[in-house]
């Protein structure tokens, strides 16, 4: 796999569908053991995540922004309120670092932004988020994330939902980690 120009990681996942494969023709046909060993998986190093460069955190708010709407004033409050909405979601994302299904699962109530004062900066926030395996975690909102909620939070649907970020029929994100994974 080398001679093919494979990235190690690539030949590692690859050696390691092998070696499964084997495991399963030795356990059920009674090949020889031996052919395990004959597979071998390097080490792969983790790759530190690298942070986005400023034009990059810049396009991706601005693409989070763009919501078409077909005119009507009800359709533009529609498209303003998506808009702002998904601005406020990347934010969080970025900020915090939180998964995918805990963005989700974020409730009204697991929220905790500064009062909202006049004419200055926003102040950080916090939220509170169950972690993978159950525990209870509180996180950190800059005044960017507290600013793109509270703009969110203002047009947000009126939704029996206690879920902070709807979809556009009021309903929850329930599910969309599924869709994601």
């Amino acid at each position: 796999m080398e001679v093919r120009g494979y990235k190690l990681s690539t030949r590692h996942r690859k050696a390691a569908a092998l070696q499964v494969f084997a495991h399963f023709l030795v356990r059920h046909y009674g090949l020889d053991p031996e052919l395990l060993d004959a597979i071998v998986l390097h080490e792969v190093p983790e790759k530190d995540p690298q942070p986005l460069k400023e034009s990059q955190y810049k396009a991706l708010l601005f693409e989070a922004g763009q919501v078409k709407s077909q005119g009507k004033p009800e359709a533009r409050a529609r498209a303003r309120s998506l808009a702002l909405r998904n601005v406020a979601i990347i934010q969080v994302l970025l900020q915090t670092g939180i998964r995918l299904s805990e963005l989700t699962a974020l409730t009204l109530d697991d929220l905790d932004l500064p009062p909202e004062r006049k004419g200055g900066k926003a102040e950080g926030g916090s939220l509170r988020v169950t972690r993978k395996g159950g525990d209870e975690k509180l996180l950190a909102l800059n005044s960017k994330a507290v600013e793109a909620i509270r703009a969110y939070l203002k047009v947000r649907p009126q939704s029996q939902a206690r879920s902070v970020f709807l979809v556009h029929n009021h309903a929850t994100f329930s599910g969309i980690e599924r869709c994601a994974s």
